[in-house]
């Protein structure tokens, strides 16, 4: 796995990043804040979690790295492509 600057806004679990505490793909909400999304409707994604303060974090965090969310970003497509052509 690709190993990301450390925030207090992601974590590892499972060999994925995802937002701390919370178990939701740090992909996803990426993928969101690139499609332009804001806070409230990225939140609006997982109602029964209070995101606002974590996700200003993540976006921030998003926005300041990208050369390096870009190796990571990679290697989850390469890893996801494999998982969809894994005979079960």
């Amino acid at each position: 796995m690709v190993t990301l600057p450390p925030s207090p806004y992601i974590e590892s679990r499972y060999d994925r990043y995802c937002l701390t505490g919370t178990g939701i793909s740090f992909t996803d909400i990426a993928s969101m804040v690139l499609w332009g999304r804001t806070v409230d409707e990225i939140a609006a994604a997982w109602p029964m979690v209070d995101l606002r303060g974590k996700l200003e974090g993540a976006i921030a965090y998003i926005r300041a790295n990208q050369k390096d969310l870009e190796a990571y970003f990679a290697e989850e497509e390469a890893r996801n492509e494999t998982l969809w052509h894994t005979p079960w």
